[in-house]
């Protein structure tokens, strides 16, 4: 109850985190997210014969795997492609050969996927990053429509199943959120940057991703602990433990 240490055995020693370090992505989380906020997708007609307008919102809930979109009650990012090129299809009259999106807020690898699920369908689509005002302007009739669960429903999952895709994606958003990039150094910052408001020394903490997969992440038990108790001390990250 008051955060002394009644022992301590290699407490300095750096070490593998793994999947605890998912700790820190749901601190991150509670710190710069909305608890309540919700993603939404949506896709619409664009303003020209052909083409799609994306606004995205980094939903990290989407997934990529139809089966286990289905199976765990999530939206299915194959769903949102097959949906969206019908209704391109259907504006043009039952054939499309070359699509335009308009889009924004997506994550890389969205945009990769949703290039190559079109040409496989014998569709070349080009892909324009816009603003979200940009976006909202030109968008026509919507077609598609996602929304995701809460931040907190959102994060309860990760830590209950160590999702690692979804630590890894609220611990990016949550740097974006904080000022930093949406990447590893984003990341890097952002947990720096909580522990040092909780005045825990890091400098023993390597941060490699968020979800703790990669092996060059090393954490030490004497910073895991003070986490802990910090947490537990703190109403904010109360979340965390219920």
């Amino acid at each position: 109850s008051t955060g002394a240490v009644v022992f301590e055995s290699n407490a300095y020693s750096q070490r593998k985190p793994a999947s605890t370090m998912k700790l820190l992505s749901a601190a991150a989380t509670l710190k710069y997210l909305d608890p309540q906020k919700v993603f939404s997708t949506s896709i619409s007609l664009g303003p020209i014969p052909d083409s799609l307008v994306i606004n995205g919102d980094f939903d990290p809930w989407i997934s990529m795997d139809n089966r286990v979109a289905v199976k765990m009650h999530r939206t299915s990012f194959p769903r949102l492609a097959f949906n969206s090129l019908s209704a391109a299809k259907k504006n043009s009259g039952g054939s499309v050969k070359k699509l335009k999106i308009y889009y924004n807020d997506l994550y890389s690898n969205e945009v990769a996927t949703f290039k190559a699920f079109y040409r496989k369908r014998g569709v070349a689509a080009t892909f324009v990053k816009v603003t979200e005002e940009k976006a909202l302007t030109i968008a026509g009739e919507q077609v598609v429509y996602s929304i995701s669960p809460s931040v907190k429903e959102i994060m309860d999952y990760f830590l209950t199943w160590s999702d690692n895709l979804l630590a890894e994606r609220l611990a990016r958003l949550s740097a974006k959120a904080a000022g930093y990039s949406m990447d590893e150094k984003g990341v890097d910052a952002v947990f720096r940057e909580i522990l040092a408001k909780l005045e825990i020394d890091d400098s023993k903490l390597i941060v490699d991703d968020a979800s703790g997969l990669s092996k060059k992440n090393k954490i030490t038990a004497k910073l895991m602990g003070e986490l802990l108790f910090k947490l537990r001390k703190d109403e904010k990250y109360s979340l965390i433990y219920k």
